[in-house]
């Protein structure tokens, strides 16, 4: 798939990537993360689910001060406009880590 595509950049989404051992595979890691409370509200919305069920799969998985030491960018997502400032510096770093390569 990857070298099917023609871009620069590509992105793959897994909550559960280091959990998986699935890093090795990519150059970069990002982090997505927010405080728990923020993270419990958005999963018990999105999955109607209960509090005490949230709390126990973000226990199963690797705790995000683990997962920040092993990721190359951390991307605070708490609820403000700070969001895509990170994103696009992230990808201004990552176009320029490539057109040196290149």
């Amino acid at each position: 798939w990857c070298s099917a595509q023609r871009r620069p950049l590509l992105f793959f989404e897994s909550a559960i990537l280091f959990e998986a051992k699935l890093e090795n595979l990519f150059d970069y890691i990002i982090l997505i993360t927010t405080d728990l409370e923020t993270r419990v509200e958005r999963v018990i919305s999105r999955d109607s689910t209960t509090r005490e069920k949230v709390i126990e799969r973000i226990n199963n998985q690797m705790p995000d001060e683990i997962k920040q030491t092993k990721s190359d960018f951390v991307i605070y997502n708490n609820n403000d406009d700070k969001v895509i400032k990170q994103i696009l510096s992230i990808i201004h770093q990552l176009n320029n880590i490539h057109s040196k390569q290149v």
